[in-house]
Parts: structure tokens; C-alpha cells; sequence
């Protein structure tokens, strides 16, 4: 280690400038180091996002049959964040996603689906979750316009069985009723014959009540594919929407690691024992004249 002397001239602002250029290796290194995490977390703070828009209204004639209850955007809303939805997405995807789900206005029936990550790869996340919302919520309800088509169906099989009994009923009293001889007895099986036909007339009604709904159902089922489930807008390109933070992390880099490669530098130059220039002698011995400094010379092969 190099022995300073105390004098105050020992100290003056030209030897800082000599130790910083001595031990420049030990200020750039770290200043670089500092700067280029502060660029790479500047980055992981950028944010992209892409969004695509879709058409959330389910038909009347199908959703009405199939839940007693108007479905309206917002349960759509509330479908597209579903964990069965994110679930079909992520899959497909491979990995989660940061997904935002809004109404355009309240009296809109379009939905944006929006997916934000760090990455630029989010044009195709939100593309694949939203044609898998459509997907999911067609099958959703063309699955339930099926099942309601079956239970209309079952009902008019009920009903076509019942009227079969009440007429093949009715058949055998107009027999009893032609074959009769006692009035009373008579009287008793026309009573008899009107309370089936009254029965037969309350089922006519409900067949000819449930008969226009399920071929309605039929009907749409056959020509609806969408099931007012469409993708509107493929996902747009990216947009940052959280600002770029590089510049400012790699600014503060700057300033941290000079600061921490001065430390370095000063710290090597007192405790490295060597004497390099006429000004380290200077500041050993002032005292000592030097008379000439021998330069470093390195012999090629072939000397």
C-alpha cells in the first residue's frame, strides 16, 4: 500500500483524476453491470395489450326456452371471465393470462376481450381466448336448445299417450251408453264420457300450446349456428399501455454504479502496494528526484 503523505497537497484533486484513470477497469465494469439490470428490470415493466371485440347477445327464441331467465350482456360478461372459459383458453394457450372483460356501453351487446402481459405475444392470447369464448358459449347453448327440444318432445309424447287412453275410454262408453236400458245408468255413463272428453280437450290445448314452441326450437336450431355468439373484431396488434421505464432504470444504473465503481476504485488503490507512476513516488517520498522512467517493454518470439 502506498503511504501518502499528510500534507494537504497530497490530497488535491489531480490525484483523484489519477486513480480514477488508473483504476478505470474498476469504475467502467461495474457502471456497465448496474446499467444493463437496470435496463433488463426497465423492460420487465413495459406492458403490451391486445384486444378483440365479440358479440355477446344470445337469441330470444333459443335462450328464452332454454332458461326461464333472459340471459343479458352482463351474464355474458361474467360467462367470458368464467373459470370454464379461462380454463378452454389457457389450455390452448399454454399458460395463464392477465384477461380484461367490458361492455362497449350499456347499451351495447359487443364485448371487448382484452389479455395484457410483458411479452408482444399477446395478439394471439386474446385472439384464442375469445374465439374460445364463442366456441364454449355456442356449444353451451346450442346444447341447451337440445335438451329443451327433447323435453318438448317427451311432453307431446306424454300428452299423444293420454289422449290415445281417453279416446280408446271414450270408445268403450259410447258402446256401454248404446247398450244401455236403464236411463239412470245411461245418465251416469254420458257423465262419465263428458268428464274424458273434458280431460281430451285440456290435453288438444296443451299439444296445441307446446306444438308452435318446439317447432320454433326446431326451426332456429336448424338455421342458427351462431347462436348470437360472433367474434366481431379479430385481436389488434399490441399497444403498450404501461410506459416504457428503460430509460429511467438504466439513468439510475448510471448513477448507482459510478457510485459503486468509485468506491471499487478507491478501495483497490488502497490497498494495492504498487507504484506505477512518478506521481505515486511523489506521494510516497516527494523527496526522491526521479530521473527516468524505464517503459515496459515485451520481447516478440523471436528475440
Amino acid at each position: 500500500m502506498i503511504e501518502r503523505r499528510d500534507e494537504q497537497d497530497g490530497y488535491e484533486f489531480g490525484h483523484y483524476l489519477d486513480v480514477v484513470r488508473r483504476r478505470k477497469a474498476s469504475l467502467v465494469v461495474p457502471t456497465l453491470l448496474v446499467v444493463l439490470v437496470g435496463w433488463l428490470l426497465g423492460s420487465d415493466q413495459i406492458s403490451y395489450a391486445s384486444t378483440a371485440s365479440v358479440l355477446a347477445a344470445p337469441q330470444g327464441t333459443v335462450s328464452s326456452v332454454v332458461d326461464p331467465f333472459e340471459t343479458s350482456v352482463a351474464d355474458e360478461v361474467a360467462v367470458i371471465s368464467s373459470d370454464v372459459v379461462r380454463a378452454a383458453a389457457e389450455a390452448k394457450i399454454g399458460h395463464a393470462v392477465d384477461v380484461t372483460v367490458a361492455q362497449v356501453s350499456d347499451a351495447s351487446s359487443v364485448v371487448t376481450i382484452t389479455v395484457s402481459g410483458h411479452d408482444r405475444d399477446v395478439q394471439p392470447a386474446a385472439q384464442v381466448y375469445a374465439e374460445t369464448y364463442v366456441q364454449v358459449r355456442r356449444e353451451q347453448l346450442n346444447r341447451g336448445t337440445t335438451i329443451a327440444i327433447e323435453q318438448l318432445t317427451t311432453r307431446l309424447t306424454d300428452i299423444e299417450a293420454g289422449l290415445a287412453e281417453l279416446a280408446s275410454q271414450i270408445e268403450d262408453l259410447d258402446l256401454q251408453i248404446a247398450a244401455a236400458v236403464d236411463a239412470t245408468a245411461a245418465r251416469e255413463l254420458t257423465t262419465r264420457r263428458d268428464e274424458l272428453v273434458a280431460q281430451r280437450d285440456t290435453l288438444n290445448r296443451r299439444s296445441a300450446a307446446i306444438q308452435p314452441e318446439l317447432d320454433e326450437l326446431e326451426f332456429a336450431a336448424a338455421l342458427n349456428t351462431t347462436s348470437g355468439i360472433e367474434l366481431l373484431s379479430s385481436a389488434a396488434e399490441p399497444v403498450v399501455v404501461t410506459g416504457a421505464t428503460r430509460v429511467p432504470y438504466a439513468g439510475a444504473g448510471i448513477v448507482v454504479g459510478v457510485v459503486i465503481g468509485l468506491l471499487l476504485a478507491f478501495a483497490r488503490e488502497h490497498f494495492d502496494q504498487s507504484v506505477r507512476t512518478i506521481r505515486d513516488v511523489d506521494l510516497v517520498n516527494p523527496d526522491v528526484r526521479v530521473l527516468g522512467v524505464v517503459p515496459t517493454h515485451r520481447r516478440d518470439a523471436t528475440q
